[in-house]
């Protein structure tokens, strides 16, 4: 052993650095062929026999499809499990994603927020694009385009499902399930996946060595001249609840507090009638 440190740096030199030279890989690999036996009378054509089904297996995977999961085609970190695309989904849903986990609890969104919703989805369809302008041209022939903004952020979802759910086009049974719109009830979640990438929220993160709940979308400002990027950090991810018994209670209990509420109207005016 007194010899060991004149033979290290002669080895390092020759050898290059230990990784490169070290008998671990093949150690493994002997062991990795050594679990294919099968046989034990024949040790050597056991171990061949499987290394060369192993080989054929391999080269014959990269002809599958890609809707067959191979050690070639192996999904990426962030794969939601679901498709890229689903053909046949408007613009706007072509491209779902995934949420992470069991959600944390269910609220009920405000009236604010489930327009706010509503008008992003809307205004971000490209099948909607038409109605858009439709409404442009009405409401925007003696106003500003600021004005504008405000009367669409204002009127618009509203002046859709009119239009949609009046019965005077023909329209198709997409756009008229659009122009419903999602339920308030809604599960929140800690994450999402969307498009390959994963988005936590401030929350989640908090204690994590990591930070992915920041994210970025390019505006314009009001003369399109120059281009504004809004960064904010993710606060709570959405997705809208099935529709379930627990819903249908909270949207008739919605109805009956405005058929009670409309019917108290209709008794004020019969008491100042009489």
């Amino acid at each position: 052993m007194e010899h060991l440190t004149i033979h290290l740096p002669y080895e390092v030199r020759v050898g290059g650095p230990v990784q490169f030279h070290w008998m671990y890989p093949f150690e493994r690999q002997m062991r990795k062929l050594k679990k294919t036996m099968g046989n034990k009378n024949h040790v050597e054509a056991s171990i061949v026999e499987a290394f060369i089904l192993y080989e054929i297996s391999q080269f014959y995977s990269h002809y599958f499809g890609d809707d067959v999961q191979t050690g070639w085609n192996q999904p990426p970190r962030n794969y939601s499990g679901i498709g890229s695309s689903v053909p046949g989904q408007l613009s706007v849903f072509c491209c779902p994603g995934q949420s992470i986990g069991a959600h944390s609890h269910t609220r009920c969104l405000t009236l604010e927020e489930k327009n706010a919703a509503e008008l992003y989805v809307l205004l971000n369809c490209m099948e909607v694009d038409g109605w858009v302008t439709k409404f442009e041209e009405e409401v925007g022939a003696n106003i500003t385009y600021e004005q504008l903004q405000r009367v669409r952020k204002n009127s618009f979802v509203q002046w859709f499902k009119n239009m949609v759910l009046g019965g005077q086009y023909e329209i198709s049974e997409q756009l008229i399930h659009l122009a419903i719109g999602p339920t308030f009830q809604v599960n929140v979640y800690n994450g999402f996946y969307a498009n390959g990438f994963r988005f936590l929220t401030e929350e989640y993160t908090v204690t994590r060595k990591t930070y992915n709940c920041g994210v970025c979308a390019k505006g314009t400002t009001i003369n399109f001249e120059d281009e504004i990027d809004y960064y904010e950090g993710v606060t709570e991810v959405e997705v809208n609840a099935d529709t379930s018994e627990e819903d249908e209670d909270y949207r008739e209990e919605k109805d009956s507090e405005t058929s009670g509420n409309s019917s108290d109207s209709v008794d004020e005016e019969d008491d100042s009638d009489d």
